[in-house]
């Protein structure tokens, strides 16, 4: 039969853009030797969010840099979040500690 288009069934295209963002970006996490992101442009700081049309993770002054002016200007950006282990401060914290409160990853907190 035909289908009826309402406000409830109609597809938040934006939302579904972050989603794939973010899943994407969680699978590159994961491949991720250190389970960090690091941006694309200046190699160096943790990426602080990635762009949803570029597939690019940044630190955000590259991601201003690179999508202040131009055809990039209107591209949609993904808020990354990402903590780095208190105790060897180069793998991605994955486990708060009771006592203290900090951050670590599994190989520290053992």
């Amino acid at each position: 039969g035909p289908f009826n288009v309402t406000i409830d069934n109609v597809i938040d295209v934006t939302s579904l853009l972050v989603q794939l963002e973010l899943d994407r970006v969680a699978f590159l996490k994961k491949i991720s030797p250190s389970g960090l992101l690091y941006c694309v442009e200046c190699e160096t700081a943790l990426a602080d969010v990635s762009c949803a049309e570029c597939h690019d993770a940044m630190c955000n002054g590259c991601m201003v840099a690179t999508h202040s002016t131009g055809h990039r200007m209107d591209h949609s950006a993904v808020f990354l979040e990402q903590a780095v282990c208190s105790e060897c401060e180069q793998r991605s914290a994955v486990v708060r500690c009771q006592d203290c409160v900090d951050l670590y990853c599994y190989e520290c907190f053992r």
